[in-house]
């Protein structure tokens, strides 16, 4: 059996990104055809990239090898990746209850778009501390996160969307991070094959082209579903982070940072860092009776 171990600490950041990266490539390169992810080092895992670590190593097992992961050592990592059931999911059982800061790990099929709209709806938009907003606006805001889904069903042509998330209150603001990942196309093959000739664009811009408002390489109209949370993420004043190939843009304090990966990774992760503090109340344009303003 052949063993990578997990880093002692991974983050939602490039680092932490390029760490699992790196683990995915390490177990798939070994000669040995059992390999073990092991988490033994580790005592500070985000539970949002369980969903990352996931999705790489059922994409092991799609490539002929056969995967095992140790229970954590760590007092902490075991406590989030046992409440999250990320563990469940790889056989380790635990008695761990569930708990309101965790949004439970999931892999939804292609067929699963109703299943995927109750989990974003109950696991998010429910939340006692998200953002307050109209009925209407939260309906809104599922719809968009749905394209995501929708986006890599059809764009990437993957049988699988892997979710999860986590409520960060040991941050100023406290958050929760929402992390959703296939590993269909990238992005970045996606555009320059739709624009051809017309670009040359690297991971990065390819991911920004992706962005915009009314960009899109399907057939017919919509695009990543993108466009509007960003628009909500600002207002939120919370984050947002798109990985593709060796793209990884992100968007921290108003602004979009475009980094380079040394490592690619082999589909699309997309996580939203909602601000809990925010005391706005939220709702649709189209709610609001301007002819009866006071």
């Amino acid at each position: 059996m052949y063993i990578s171990f997990v880093s002692n600490i991974v983050k939602t950041n490039a680092e932490g990104y390029e760490h699992l990266i790196s683990l995915y490539q390490d177990l798939l390169k070994s000669d040995d055809n059992v390999v073990q992810c092991n988490f033994y080092n580790c005592v500070d895992f985000d539970a949002n990239l369980a969903s990352v670590l996931g999705v790489l190593l059922d994409l092991l097992v799609e490539k002929g090898k056969a995967v095992y992961i140790t229970r954590p050592k760590g007092k902490h990592v075991r406590r989030c990746l046992a409440r999250n059931k990320f563990l469940k999911a790889f056989d380790i059982e635990t008695d761990t209850e569930d708990k309101e800061r965790y949004i439970q790990y999931n892999k939804f099929s292609t067929s699963d778009s109703t299943d995927f709209k109750e989990y974003i709806k109950i696991g998010l938009i429910d939340k006692q501390k998200f953002p307050m907003h109209t009925e209407q606006a939260g309906k809104y805001i599922v719809e968009n996160i749905f394209e995501i889904f929708a986006n890599a069903t059809t764009h990437g042509d993957c049988e699988y969307v892997y979710c999860c998330g986590e409520y960060k209150d040991n941050c100023n603001p406290p958050v929760l991070d929402m992390t959703i990942v296939d590993c269909g196309n990238t992005i970045y093959k996606n555009v320059n094959t739709f624009l051809r000739n017309r670009q040359n664009f690297s991971p990065c811009e390819a991911i920004r082209w992706a962005l915009k408002e009314g960009n899109t390489t399907k057939s017919n109209t919509g695009g990543l579903g993108l466009a509007q949370i960003e628009s909500f993420i600002r207002q939120n004043k919370g984050e947002l982070q798109i990985v593709s190939d060796r793209g990884m843009c992100e968007l921290k304090n108003g602004v979009w940072n475009d980094i380079t990966l040394e490592n690619r990774f082999p589909g699309t992760i997309v996580n939203m860092k909602f601000n809990f503090e925010d005391t706005k109340l939220y709702y649709l344009k189209t709610e609001v009776d301007f002819n009866n303003l006071l």
